[in-house]
């Protein structure tokens, strides 16, 4: 979900997904992620700050990640 104001914006996110070495999908150990994020909207393109928990959170994994980022989410 987004929501903009002028020159600024906040998002909330929800995110699943999986990582691994063959190149056929497995769908086994999904990952599910929630998080909020902040925008600055510039004519360039929009400045992003994420930040975003993972919902089952394994053993030695941070309950906390941060994305920087410049432009579009996709």
């Amino acid at each position: 979900m987004r929501y903009r104001f002028g020159d600024y914006g906040v998002v909330a996110f929800a995110d699943v997904g999986q990582s691994y070495a063959s190149t056929v999908p497995k769908f086994s150990d999904l990952r599910a992620g929630v998080g909020l994020g902040a925008r600055l909207y510039t004519n360039f393109g929009p400045m992003r700050i994420d930040f975003a928990t993972p919902l089952a959170r394994k053993p030695g994994e941070g309950w906390l990640n941060v994305y920087v980022s410049i432009g579009q989410a996709f």
